[in-house]
């Protein structure tokens, strides 16, 4: 491989770099601290939804405050500005689209997408499954997870924006396709 002629496989050099600054780990340790703070508080002020109810969106979010807030703790050539500039504007923008959505449905459907219709009185809907990316034995591992061995005791069944499962159970169950179809029961 083009420049690895010269290479030498170095543990000292993995663990603590090309040239290793004993004092830098001070204010890596400093840098993280600030930076670690400064997110927190953010976070805190402009608080959304707790972290089990993340969608892809908010997913990005988390994704891109991590790079933010991540390379200004120990990258000397970064300034801590840039990186709280960078998680400032992350936060106010999601903060913004946040107000959007809740002000308007058609930008909420835009950013969170809807729930989508996998299950109505027992019957598979295929294409939302296709849709969804999920297989027949996805689906009949989540409804097993619910409790439910066939689907004719599914009045609807929805694939939230999520990703989980829910469930409307039939007031009177119907015959159906078993979740249990390979197992030995």
């Amino acid at each position: 491989m083009p420049g690895l002629e010269n290479y030498c496989f170095s543990l000292q050099k993995i663990f603590l770099g090309e040239i290793f600054e004993p004092c830098f780990l001070a204010e890596i340790i400093l840098r993280t601290t600030i930076m670690y703070t400064y997110t927190l508080i953010n976070i805190r002020l402009f608080r959304t939804r707790s972290l089990a109810q993340l969608t892809s969106f908010e997913l990005i979010i988390v994704i891109a405050l991590g790079s933010a807030v991540g390379d200004p703790m120990f990258y000397p050539d970064i300034p801590l500005i840039n990186g709280m500039l960078t998680i400032t504007t992350i936060v106010l923008l999601t903060k913004l689209i946040s107000v959007l959505t809740e002000r308007s449905d058609v930008f909420e459907t835009i950013i969170e997408g809807q729930p989508r219709l996998v299950i109505k009185n027992g019957e598979i809907i295929k294409q939302s499954l296709r849709k969804a990316d999920i297989s027949n034995e996805e689906l009949f591992a989540r409804l097993r997870f619910k409790g439910i061995e066939n689907t004719g005791q599914v009045h609807y069944a929805f694939i939230e924006n999520s990703g989980h499962l829910s469930v409307i159970k039939a007031k009177n169950p119907i015959d159906g396709i078993s979740t249990l179809n390979h197992f030995e029961v």
